[in-house]
């Protein structure tokens, strides 16, 4: 490598050249920082590159050129041959010096270059034959999808070379689209000797919406080629790495679902929150209620989730769902909502559960009111009790009188139509029976009310009478004072006496009769006892003997029909001491209130104590009279059959179970060896609600003979409604030759509403002779089994309707003889008409006549 001045073909001078040389070596330092930097390709670059290349530029560029022209064969165009191969450059010093004997011959001794100037032309040589590529793309900050991040990378290409160097570049990875990248240098090659302005690669980072936020990665593939004999330079992967952050809204919705409980006709609110945890708005679309009971559902005061609401990142809005079930029930359904985030639609169950609403329901203590006769032009009154046994205000909104005789009746009361029946409270309803004919005048009084078991009819009966009357009514009609002391000491026994009638009752004489019996008082009862008054009679009993049976009466004689009137007495003297038996403490009624059909009120108690003297055997405790099936008597600390010993007590405990609607009366009855205790009424008034009955005018029906083959004239049979509810009738069964059509009555199935009727027409059509019986089930809701009506009759022959005349036996036979006399009657009948008619003729030919 000579440092002579030759002229070259183009004509520069070798010392122009060096001269040029030399003045570049005043870059030396910054040619040292620059190979640092390309050892740190992360670091940012000048826009100039400096090589180091002062070793060369001293040493090699006499004879070869610069910008270098990098050959494996042939010879540099100044013509010093070829720019030694890879191996050495790569190799070590003195394999790089072993490469270099030819150039001793341009007059530089070894000695004039030194290892560090080989080692320095190596590294340029690299530099030159590789190109330099100084990357400086950092990982890109964080960047909204859809915008492109602030700072650039970039990547600088130098070519040394003295040729231009073709190259490509491609961005590749999962998130390649992420990032582009743009070239300073255009035509597709870097530009020789470009160090001074090198090619300029910039790499932006701009992030898509698709996908999550965070770490996108790319590769960014740097290819060359080598031209003119020059080798390629190395391909270059750099990697590209950015920190996206995708904005997107996020919709949750707590709780999921919503559960609601109301009662049918009410209403309630169940309450759900959106919130929108994304980093963009959450715009709500459409909320939408489906399902079976979609209708149940509505959106509540105080909802703040609407259709189009825009939700910011991080708020949220209160879901306020109203349920208003219109019937008792599970009532499901779900509420759809659309928005712009992910996920989209949500669905918010809703499970509503509906209880039936609080309904009243009406109970009467009666289930008809008959006021018997009563007097044309005076006034009768009843009084029954309306209770509401709901769970509701039972809220009256009429009270009408209808029927035949409705005129005949008034009503009043407390019960009103302006004034709703707390749950549990009860009112009186007062009717008045003024008759305005002789005869039964009924009428039907129909509560209409919102009870849940409907309108509640009481069928209503009386008699105008013209004469008014008293009545004797008696609590007992004997009394039995068991076996008694002689001498001893016992209480009376009493029955009560009533007026029943309408008139005023005059007591001509009130006596007992009978050995051993006495009324405790002279004058028991008034000499005239008011209609409907009662009066108190005690009889004692003192038996002078003992082991005989007595007997007596109580006679009453009066102005009442039926008078006298008698209560039997019996009783039986022993010389044993009879054991008494008294209550104690002392009572002589239990009053039990208003308890509704076919429930139990509570026990009421009273305790039977032996007062001696000796023990008594009890063989009887149970509940006599009009009402007694309405009472359950019990012991308790005793049994029937046990010894109740002097001094002991057993207790008889009593519970009102009502069997129908209306006042219920009787009394304790207590039987044994000892003394009867003293009398226990008990009295309790039956609440039943509207219930059907049904009563007909006949329980059998009969006919009387009727032809085999035809049908005999009509019965008729009538149906009643009696009960306080209006009568369904459902089947009509007919057994045996019988016929059933409707005269009155409506075509099955029908109702017959309270206090109304209807007839039907019975026939018999015997198919055969004798006695045919048969049954009518009558099927309704008055009762649980049909009602029968029993059906008789009988058959008779059909008459003969052959052909007239007579006959000698019996049967169809030919040899009847009294068809062949017939025969030959008729026979001889002709043959005498043709005889006289020949005589007539023979003697009209003669012209004489028979004679």
């Amino acid at each position: 490598m000579g440092a002579e001045a030759s002229t070259v073909a183009t004509g520069v001078t070798r010392g122009a050249l060096w001269r040029k040389v030399r003045g570049m070596r005043a870059g030396l330092a910054a040619a040292v920082a620059l190979a640092a930097q390309a050892l740190a390709p992360q670091t940012a670059l000048a826009q100039a590159v400096t090589l180091p290349d002062t070793a060369y530029r001293a040493k090699c560029i006499a004879c070869h050129e610069y910008p270098v022209r990098v050959l494996s064969t042939g010879a540099s165009p100044l013509g010093y041959g070829k720019i030694i191969g890879n191996a050495k450059i790569d190799g070590t010093v003195a394999q790089m010096r072993t490469a270099m004997p030819a150039a001793y011959a341009y007059n530089l001794s070894p000695e004039a270059i030194s290892d560090a100037e080989v080692a320095q032309v190596q590294s340029f040589l690299r530099m030159v034959r590789d190109l330099v590529v100084i990357p400086s793309v950092p990982a890109f900050p964080t960047t909204v999808a859809g915008t492109t991040s602030g700072a650039p990378g970039t990547i600088t290409i130098a070519n040394a070379r003295a040729a231009a160097v073709p190259y490509s570049y491609s961005v590749t990875g999962a998130n390649a689209g992420d990032f582009s990248v743009s070239a300073s240098c255009t035509g597709g090659s870097v530009p020789a000797d470009n160090t001074d302005t090198p090619c300029t690669l910039t790499v932006q980072f701009s992030p898509s919406a698709a996908g999550v936020s965070g770490t996108r990665s790319a590769t960014l593939v740097l290819s060359f080629t080598g031209t003119s004999g020059d080798p390629t330079p190395p391909t270059r992967n750099i990697p590209l790495q950015g920190d996206a952050q995708v904005l997107a809204p996020q919709f949750s919705i707590s709780p999921t679902g919503l559960t609601f409980s109301a009662v049918a006709g009410a209403s309630t609110t169940g309450t759900a929150t959106i919130t929108n945890g994304g980093n963009a708005n959450l715009v709500l679309g459409t909320l939408s209620f489906s399902g079976a009971q979609a209708s149940d559902y509505s959106f509540g005061a105080g909802n703040q989730c609407v259709a189009s609401g825009v939700l910011t990142p991080g708020s949220n809005c209160q879901l306020v769902v109203q349920f208003a079930p219109p019937a008792a029930g599970a009532r499901n359904a779900s509420l759809s909502i659309t928005h712009n985030a992910s996920g989209s639609p949500q669905v918010l169950t809703l499970a509503g559960t509906a209880t039936p609403a609080p309904q009243p329901a009406i109970e009467l203590s009666v289930a008809s009111v008959a006021f018997g006769d009563t007097q044309l032009g005076s006034t009768a009154q009843r009084s029954f009790t309306v209770r509401n046994s709901g769970q509701a205000p039972l809220g009256f909104t009429s009270f009408t009188l209808g029927g035949a005789a409705a005129g005949d009746y008034t009503r009043g009361g407390t019960c009103t139509t302006g004034t709703p029946l707390a749950v549990g409270a009860t009112c009186s309803v007062t009717l008045s029976f003024t008759p305005g004919a002789l005869g039964s005048r009924s009428a039907t009084l129909s509560i209409a009310s919102n009870a849940s078991n409907g309108t509640a009819s009481v069928p209503l009966s009386g008699s105008g009478v013209p004469v008014p009357a008293p009545a004797v009514s008696l609590s007992a009609g004997s009394l039995d004072f068991g076996s008694q002391t002689v001498g001893g000491i016992y209480p009376a026994r009493s029955v009560t006496l009533t007026n029943s009638g309408n008139q005023p009752l005059v007591l001509t004489s009130l006596a007992a009769s009978g050995a051993g019996f006495a009324l405790t008082t002279g004058s028991p009862c008034p000499a005239t006892l008011a209609a409907g008054a009662s009066c108190t009679v005690s009889v004692g009993f003192t038996p002078t003997a003992a082991g005989t049976d007595y007997a007596g009466a109580i006679d009453i004689v009066s102005n009442a029909p039926g008078s006298p009137h008698r209560v039997a007495l019996a009783g039986r003297g022993t010389v044993d001491a009879v054991p008494a038996l008294v209550w104690s403490p002392a009572v002589a009624r239990m009053s039990f209130g208003d308890v509704s059909v076919g429930t139990v009120s509570a026990v009421q108690s009273a305790t039977l104590t032996n007062q001696g003297p000796g023990g008594a055997v009890l063989h009887i405790a149970n509940a006599v009279g009009v009402g007694a099936s309405s009472y359950s008597v019990t012991l308790a600390g005793c049994t029937v059959g046990q010894v109740i010993f002097q001094g002991q007590s057993c207790q008889v405990n009593v519970q009102f179970t009502p069997d129908g609607a209306g006042e219920k009366t009787a009394t304790v009855q207590v039987a044994s060896s000892g003394s009867h205790p003293p009398t226990l009424t008990l009295q309790g008034t039956g609440l039943a609600a509207p219930g059907a009955g049904l009563a007909v005018s006949a329980t059998a029906v009969s006919f009387s003979g009727t032809q085999q083959g035809s049908r005999s004239l009509p019965s008729e049979l009538t149906l009643s409604s009696r009960g306080t509810g209006s009568l369904r009738v459902t089947g009509l069964e007919v057994q045996g030759p019988y016929n059933v059509q409707n005269k009155s009555c409506p075509t099955l199935p029908f109702t017959l509403p309270p206090g109304s009727e209807c007839t039907l027409s019975i026939t018999f059509e015997p198919t055969g002779t004798g006695a045919a019986g048969g049954v009518l089930s009558i099927t309704s809701d008055a009762s649980a089994t049909p009602q029968q009506v029993t059906l008789s009759g009988e058959g008779t022959p059909a008459a003969d309707t052959s052909g007239g005349g007579c006959s000698l036996v019996e049967g169809d036979t030919l040899v009847d003889p009294t068809l062949w006399a017939l025969l030959l009657a008729a026979g001889g009948v002709l043959v005498w008409r043709r005889r006289e008619g020949a005589a007539d003729a023979r003697a009209s030919r003669h012209g004489g006549a028979r004679t």
